[in-house]
């Protein structure tokens, strides 16, 4: 009981860390494209803490889908970022495109 309580407390601490640095990566100016990166971590930061938490105690129907939400979140965000990276622009025609499975989920 008690390593499963350690693995909770360190976990936490995991998301704790993963959302800061998503807000620092989303409000740093220096870099192109780590905003889309910043998200990226808040879609996986969510989707983990939907795990934890749904590991530890019982979820209700909005908190499983908050977790889908994030990979929906997560996914286009990395392939915006790789692509921002590799060809230095973000394509705008493909933007909304990317995200339509977030928008229609949501």
């Amino acid at each position: 009981m008690i390593t499963n309580d350690i693995a909770f407390i360190l976990a936490i601490i995991g998301l704790a860390q993963g959302s800061l640095l998503a807000i620092y990566f989303i409000f740093l100016r220096k870099g192109k494209g780590l905003p889309l990166l910043g998200f990226a971590l808040i879609g996986l930061t969510i989707r983990v803490a939907k795990s934890v938490i749904g590991y530890h105690m019982s979820l209700e129907v909005w908190q499983t889908n908050l977790g889908i939400a994030g990979i929906l979140l997560a996914g286009p965000m990395l392939y915006l970022y790789v692509f921002n990276v590799l060809r230095g622009k973000i394509p705008n025609k493909y933007l909304f495109l990317n995200l339509t499975p977030l928008i229609v989920f949501l």
